[in-house]
C-alpha cells in the first residue's frame, strides 16, 4: 500500500512538473508595427491605371531609370528580361524578387526620392521621385 501511495505521489508530482514547464501562449496578441503593403505579383499583360507608372526591366536595366510620380501613385515593374531580377530599395521599403514575365507594384504614400537596385545585378539602379 505504501508503494502505491508513493507511486501515486510521484505520478502527480511528474504531471505537475510537466504542466508547470509547458509554455503558454500570451493571453492577448502582441501589437504588430505597421508594415508597408506587401507587393502582389501578377501577369505583365494587364493594362495600367492612370495613377501607375510603368518601369520595364529589359537588357539588365530599368527603363526608365528615373520615374516621377505624385504621392499616392504607384509604380509597376515588369520583368521582360531573360533573367530574374529584384526591386530592392536602399531604404528597405521594398525588396521583391521578380521572375521573368512577372510584375510587382508598389504605392508610394510619402514624398521623397527613393533609390533602388537589383540585388542580383548591382549595376542595375533606378530612382522613384515622389512629389
Amino acid at each position: 500500500m505504501k508503494t502505491k501511495i508513493s507511486l501515486l505521489f510521484v505520478l502527480i508530482l511528474s504531471i505537475a512538473l510537466i504542466i508547470g514547464c509547458t509554455p503558454t501562449p500570451p493571453s492577448s496578441p502582441e501589437a504588430v508595427e505597421d508594415l508597408p503593403p506587401v507587393p502582389q505579383l501578377k501577369p505583365a499583360d494587364e493594362p495600367l491605371a492612370d495613377d501607375v507608372a510603368a518601369v520595364k526591366i529589359n537588357n539588365f536595366a530599368f527603363e526608365p531609370a528615373t520615374v516621377e510620380i505624385a504621392t499616392g501613385d504607384s509604380v509597376e515593374w515588369a520583368n521582360v528580361d531573360s533573367a530574374s531580377h529584384t526591386v530592392t530599395f536602399d531604404n528597405g521599403v521594398l525588396d521583391q524578387n521578380i521572375p521573368n514575365g512577372g510584375t510587382v507594384r508598389y504605392t508610394f504614400t510619402e514624398p521623397g526620392e527613393y533609390s533602388y537596385h537589383c540585388s542580383f545585378h548591382p549595376g542595375m539602379r533606378g530612382v522613384v521621385i515622389v512629389q
